[in-house]
């Protein structure tokens, strides 16, 4: 339990040294993990897909997020990452104990899933971990790519990377292939050309925020539209849209540009505190609500709409517990 403390409350420090270099990052970091949670717990009727579609851009983000705190200059990268990986495989492994539990110690193994989850990051006990999986490849992969000093030719992969998902999810999808979405949605297809987006954003940091605002705007407001279109157009959601890629990275820019831009404080301290906790737990609170539900017999549309808020409030109301309980620990450790 000590380690599991550690490994999270490493998390949330380095979180917050982020935060004083870049505030506006921190709440985007917090307004896609409240879009992850209404994504899964789904909104009913028309605002259900508005939903799903504009914040389709969160996981791109984090993926991204990721790979701009992974910039360091000289050697002393190498033992920084091996860190983080370390401090994820905690946090993978403890989740994994929790559904693990949920599911009354019982999880379907066979050479398929098997399959799925070491080569695709597609875990059995919750879909929803398959970040913490893809994240922890990409961060293997990048370290050795950078033992080998093949970083700038990994930036290379990350337009045959993004084209290929495009190829394999939309375009597959119109020509009438039966693709399964974890061929793309994945670690490698997915993950690693957003990861290596982010490493690259921070290396022409400086270039990249002399882009004049007002256009970076009205394109994230296009691509936006753009998303919605798509939708549209295809009826279904492939995890990422086309006009995804490019609106990730402008809100990106964006955000560079104005690091300390006033923001909504209750999404912001989410963004910096609680939202890899509400990442992991979101799909526990969801089954808790289904039950009360249930129980409750509560099926009208306002309860529907009502749904995905309360698993967000009450998710919320567990991380700021969960995380008073670790700064209470960590001062009884210090006393001893």
């Amino acid at each position: 339990m000590g380690i599991l403390v550690r490994a999270m409350n490493k998390n949330r420090k380095e979180a917050v040294l982020s935060t004083n270099e870049n505030k506006s990052l921190n709440f985007l970091k917090g307004c896609a993990c409240l879009l992850v949670v209404c994504m899964h717990s789904e909104f009913p009727g028309r605002l259900g897909i508005i939903v799903q579609t504009v914040g389709r851009f969160a996981v791109p983000l984090f993926f991204m997020i990721s790979g701009y705190f992974c910039y360091y200059e000289g050697a002393a990268c190498h033992p920084k990452i091996i860190n983080k990986i370390k401090r994820l495989l905690i946090i993978i492994g403890c989740s994994l104990l929790l559904f693990f539990f949920i599911n009354r110690f019982q999880v379907e193994i066979n050479g398929d899933i098997l399959r799925q989850w070491l080569l695709f990051n597609q875990p059995p006990l919750n879909g929803s971990l398959w970040f913490l999986f893809a994240l922890l490849y990409d961060l293997l992969l990048f370290y050795i790519i950078n033992r080998l000093k093949l970083v700038r030719m990994a930036y290379f992969l990350i337009p045959v990377l993004l084209v290929s998902y495009i190829a394999l999810a939309q375009v597959g999808y119109v020509m009438g292939f039966k693709i399964e979405n974890y061929y793309y949605k994945n670690w490698f297809i997915e993950g690693f050309p957003l990861f290596m987006l982010g490493h690259f954003i921070h290396q022409k940091e400086d270039v990249l925020k002399r882009i004049k605002s007002s256009y970076l705007l009205i394109i994230t407001v296009l691509l936006t539209a753009g998303n919605i279109l798509e939708r549209y157009l295809l009826k279904r959601d492939f995890g990422m849209n086309i006009a995804t890629i490019p609106q990730v990275g402008v809100i990106f820019i964006l955000a560079l540009q104005y690091p300390h831009k006033k923001v909504i404080p209750f999404i912001y301290h989410i963004g910096v505190k609680y939202s890899l906790f509400i990442y992991i737990v979101h799909r526990a609170t969801m089954l808790f609500v289904d039950t009360l539900y249930n129980r409750m017999n509560l099926d009208s549309l306002a309860a529907r709409y009502l749904y995905p808020i309360t698993v967000i409030v009450i998710t919320v109301i567990a991380g700021i517990i969960f995380y008073q309980w670790i700064d209470i620990l960590q001062k009884k450790s210090k006393c001893y």
